[in-house]
């Protein structure tokens, strides 16, 4: 799907003085398709203990910058709770630009 966009620039001084406008077109064309990329793999295991406290391992093998890096992660209960909300507020953040972009592309 091509888009085109023109865009103007205006420019104004102090004493109010304007420039001719210019314009520049900018076409937007996507080439590529698309790709569905698994970037990381995660294992995680819940542990509770006997007061019913958890608290959880994640064995994650991502790909950063290319190559593959193997990571343990132990998180208890408070941590793993924050985590999540950080993740959920990450998500609505991405969710939100994704539809500002969209909704730019479609004009």
């Amino acid at each position: 799907m091509d888009k085109e966009f023109l865009i103007q620039y205006d420019v104004e001084d102090d004493a109010d003085n304007s420039a001719d406008s210019k314009y520049r077109r900018v076409i937007v064309k996507d080439t590529l398709p698309p790709v569905i990329q698994q970037l990381a793999n995660v294992e995680s295991t819940i542990t509770v203990d006997h007061k019913g406290r958890w608290h959880v391992t994640l064995r994650l093998q991502a790909l950063r910058n290319g190559k593959v890096v193997r990571e343990t992660l132990v998180l208890d209960e408070n941590e793993a709770i924050e985590r999540c909300k950080m993740i959920h507020a990450a998500r609505q953040r991405l969710e939100s630009k994704i539809s500002l972009m969209i909704k730019a592309l479609a004009g």
